[in-house]
């Protein structure tokens, strides 16, 4: 039959879970018949068969329409929406549309709550979200990490049109007390000595396995009867020093390599260790002396 729900399909109808919890009035979009919007029902136009309707008087559009929610509703649960012309009106399935912070368990509802981990260690009233507003939670002292808290009655209603509602199932989630503002500049303090002390450590290391890796490849010539050493100096050769001298020569330079890398560590070493003094527990306590 033309006004049969089945015969008209159903229409999702996405509700809040606020809305299925306390109902309330709603405007959505159906299609149904109605009269024909050329012959306004009459099946003819100019003494034609009306060309939009095909001569039936009626034509399915897309309508306006409210309804009354009745409050406790749930995901699957159907409503007649009332349509002018359709009798019977026209069935839709609820959808329950997700919720930024809570997710449903049948009548209770469940949250994730971040507090501070003095809270549990000392204690505290918080305030939670829920449905209509904030609620007071209550958290005793020495409540571990990951906990579940209840708040009665601020769940959903136990069923449609029902007064009584299911609870608030809170997990209390430990999250570090922020910094003092003390405790951050002594860090930022801490940080720019360490650096430079780090980069001089480095260059420090890297001289010193310069200057042994050139010693090892230096050759000293040992002239004889058969072998002449010879230096060339802009195109000239001329004899080299001997080899008493090149070794100290090259000893020479292994010394300088030395003393300017173990010189960079050592201030290196004193930087990095300022840095530490400044950033590390001394500095961080004093912070958080000074905070207090």
């Amino acid at each position: 039959m033309p006004g049969d729900p089945a015969h008209l399909g159903a229409v999702d109808l996405r509700l809040t879970l606020a809305e299925l919890a306390f109902g309330g009035r709603r405007t959505v979009r159906v299609a149904a018949p109605g009269p024909c919007v050329n012959c306004e029902g009459s099946g003819l136009d100019e003494g034609e068969a009306c060309a939009f309707c095909d001569g039936s008087g009626s034509m399915t559009t897309e309508r306006a329409a409210t309804v009354r929610l009745q409050a406790g509703l749930a995901d699957g649960d159907t409503v007649i929406v009332p349509v002018e012309g359709v009798p019977e009106g026209v069935v839709a399935v609820v959808r329950e549309r997700e919720h930024s912070t809570l997710t449903r368990d049948g009548v209770d509802l469940r949250t994730v709550f971040d507090v501070d981990a003095d809270v549990l260690e000392l204690g505290d009233v918080v305030d939670v979200a829920t449905l209509d507003g904030e609620a007071a939670l209550r958290v005793p002292a020495g409540t571990p990490d990951g906990a579940e808290l209840r708040l009665p009655g601020e769940g959903m209603p136990l069923g449609r049109g029902a007064a009584e509602r299911g609870d608030l199932l809170v997990e209390l989630r430990a999250i570090a007390a922020p910094e003092p503002e003390a405790v951050r500049e002594a860090r930022r303090l801490g940080r720019g000595p360490l650096v430079a002390g780090v980069i001089m450590l480095v260059l420090g290391a890297l001289l010193i396995v310069v200057g042994a890796v050139d010693r090892a490849d230096t050759d000293i010539c040992e002239p004889s009867e058969t072998v002449r050493c010879v230096l060339v100096v802009d195109g000239v050769a001329q004899d080299a020093p001997g080899p008493g001298t090149q070794r100290s020569r090259a000893d020479l330079a292994l010394m300088i390599y030395l003393a300017a890398g173990l010189t960079l560590t050592g201030f290196g070493v004193r930087s990095v260790r300022k840095g530490l003094k400044e950033s590390g527990a001394y500095r961080v306590e004093e912070g958080q002396r000074r905070s207090a």
